[in-house]
């Protein structure tokens, strides 16, 4: 997935992960399992 961004940071994949809790604790998305799967609650 951070492959796909094309970004030069140091740390992409802490950063989609910060990304990625701050929307499921918005409630834009919930977390379906633990391998990754989430889905889009608006």
């Amino acid at each position: 997935m951070c492959a796909e961004t094309g970004t030069i940071g140091k740390t992409p994949m802490q950063t989609v992960s910060r990304e990625l809790q701050q929307l499921r604790d918005a409630g834009v998305i919930e977390f379906l399992d633990n391998r990754g799967t989430y889905r889009l609650t608006e």
